[in-house]
């Protein structure tokens, strides 16, 4: 968010970086109920946007947990306003470990169990992206809101995708 370049660089369908930061915060707020939680994978922070405004507009009553990008240099002054700030996260989805990182890892903690990885990094259209298809194998799934119409994924949807997905190609059977 707050990064001009990426509505181009990505091909986002939006006519100012404000209306693609307005559809990103409206979507999460409108989907997100009390008690829920929001894990968003990185790049939030981009040259210091104005985050003041966004975390006023969040709802109290709903985590907001920021796992850093390669964008966020700018953390610091909201780090009491968020749940927790980190770079990698493990979490649980149902029985399933899950792992959060803003970049795609090729294993990562218990993926020999079919633990699942979570991240946000690749734009839709940024290079490599094509290529990453074919090396983002097994219980992986790439976050980024451009993938899902903007919107944050849920829980039952990142669990669906992952049913239908091949083990991981370090799985001990």
């Amino acid at each position: 968010m707050g990064h001009d370049n990426v509505v181009k660089f990505s091909g986002r369908p939006f006519d100012s970086i404000g209306a693609m930061n307005e559809l990103i915060i409206s979507n999460a707020i409108n989907v997100l109920r009390p008690g829920d939680e929001l894990y968003f994978l990185g790049d939030l922070a981009w040259r210091r946007y104005n985050f003041e405004g966004f975390f006023d507009r969040w709802p109290k009553n709903v985590a907001f947990h920021w796992i850093l990008g390669n964008h966020d240099k700018q953390w610091q002054p909201f780090k009491d306003k968020c749940a927790s700030i980190s770079e990698l996260k493990k979490i649980n989805i149902g029985e399933n470990t899950v792992i959060l990182c803003h970049y795609p890892m090729l294993t990562w903690h218990k993926s020999h169990y079919n633990s699942w990885m979570l991240f946000g990094h690749h734009h839709m259209n940024s290079h490599g992206t094509k290529d990453l298809e074919t090396k983002a194998t097994g219980k992986m799934l790439n976050v980024n809101v451009e993938f899902n119409n903007f919107m944050p994924y849920s829980e039952n949807e990142v669990a669906k995708i992952m049913e239908k997905k091949p083990d991981n190609w370090d799985f001990i059977k």
